[in-house]
């Protein structure tokens, strides 16, 4: 399981989203370079004011099988679940089964630090509780009861003092999972059936169990000189942190039914996507091109997903992948300039090799005229560098002759070592950056 947000970083070049048409070619472009170069398996769907506007699988739900994947394949979803996991959680509070201050001390107090801890830090990330996945010897595999995991949670040492940060956990939800069943004295999954998927009538989502490819469920792989079967996680482990199937249409159902206040208030929603520490209540939030956006990512055994959804023009895009090497934020950033036709960049998967001689014409500080920020490139490893005034390095991945691409940024940096200089291309946009002295 995962905890990346949303779409990336390194964006110079502000883009304007407008509702449009959507560019359904260049997509069906991208999904034949990315099958045809065994880059990742899996579907994604994209739909405006709840009505589908685009869907595409690719790949194989069980390539033993030789059983291609479609839009009614299942796939984990992984750290997905935490949003249907907040979501139940915030029903329970509007009924007055608990509020977001109950201390976690009520449930669990064998926890450290139980009676400092509330729903709310559990939901904000900001308990301060060991993350169980990330321990030395956790086995995805094993069978464990309830009991059993919060006895070796609590085992741990905190991590920090309660509500003083956030550090992403997948304790916290496997604690709020159980929180529910106690409240309901039902299994999650038939709260998640009642609450959430009976309402929306969502058929294929449900908690998950061993695969089972007679119900359309996919396998995941990792790629090695092909795509290799990986193993299963026991659902029960991450619970309400990690443990829903689903299929990418009934992701985007879910999130427009939940942003259109058909499953909490506004008065829940405003909470669940408060930021506090940098992190919501269940949900992850960035502004891109002057509008706010909010999703999840997810990541389990092979799988991976990524879901947003952008409130002002009631779109939302899931991606799930059950075999990956090309990064997410890469398709579903793409998917979201294509819905707004605007253009993005096909990726190049031609091999062109630098030496370190080679790299070291590049280095260098560049500024623009245009903009405030300035890059900085640098080498290491036999590798390029990138990064924006402020940010990480990124590795540039060479594509021909002076041109480099940061492929989950859509961007293209084409240098020229004549007059020193480079030209930045993002989503349609360019811009001239001039080597300093």
């Amino acid at each position: 399981m995962q905890n990346i947000l949303l779409i990336c970083s390194f964006l110079l070049c502000a883009f304007s989203l407008t509702a449009q048409s959507i560019n359904k070619q260049k997509l069906d472009s991208l999904f034949v370079l990315l099958e045809n170069n065994e880059q990742t398996m899996g579907s994604i769907h994209i739909s405006r004011e709840g009505k589908s506007i685009y869907s595409r699988s690719i790949g194989y739900s069980s390539v033993e099988d030789n059983s291609e994947a479609d839009q009614n394949t299942r796939y984990r979803i992984g750290s997905i679940t935490k949003i249907y996991t907040a979501t139940l959680i915030f029903q329970l509070i509007e009924e007055g089964k608990m509020d977001l201050d109950t201390p976690l001390e009520n449930f669990f107090p064998e926890i450290p630090n139980a009676n400092k801890i509330s729903i709310g830090s559990l939901l904000n990330h900001s308990s301060g509780i060991y993350n169980i996945t990330k321990s030395e010897g956790f086995d995805p595999q094993a069978v464990k009861t309830h009991e059993e995991l919060v006895k070796t949670i609590a085992a741990f040492e905190p991590v920090f003092e309660p509500d003083t940060k956030s550090e992403y956990s997948n304790s916290n939800y496997i604690l709020l999972g159980y929180i529910i069943e106690e409240i309901e004295q039902k299994p999650y999954a038939e709260v998640l059936k009642e609450r959430i998927t009976d309402k929306l009538e969502l058929k294929s989502t449900y908690y998950g169990g061993s695969i089972d490819t007679t119900k359309n469920e996919a396998y995941s792989y990792h790629f090695n000189e092909g795509w290799e079967k990986s193993s299963e996680t026991n659902m029960d482990l991450p619970h309400g942190a990690g443990a829903i199937v689903s299929t990418p249409a009934e992701l985007t159902t879910f999130i427009t039914a939940l942003f259109n206040k058909q499953l909490i208030s506004e008065e829940s929603l405003s909470k669940m996507t408060k930021q506090r520490h940098g992190m919501g209540f269940g949900i992850g939030g960035t502004n891109q091109g002057g509008k706010q956006m909010y999703g999840h990512d997810g990541g389990i055994d092979g799988f991976s997903s990524l879901l947003i959804y952008v409130p002002e023009d009631q779109l939302a895009i899931a991606f799930m992948a059950n075999g990956n090497q090309y990064p997410l934020m890469a398709i579903v950033r793409s998917a979201l300039m294509a819905s707004n036709d605007m253009p993005f960049d096909l990726p190049s998967f031609e091999v062109f090799e630098l030496n370190e001689d080679d790299l070291e014409k590049y280095t260098g500080i560049y500024a623009c005229s245009e903009i405030p920020l300035k890059l900085t490139f640098t080498q290491e490893d036999g590798q390029l560098l990138g990064a924006p005034t402020g940010q990480e390095p990124a590795i540039l991945k060479p594509i021909k002759e002076h041109q480099f691409q940061l492929v989950q940024a859509g961007v293209t940096i084409s240098f020229n070592l004549v007059d020193n200089s480079l030209q930045f291309t993002q989503g349609g946009k360019e811009l001239l950056f001039k080597k300093e002295e």
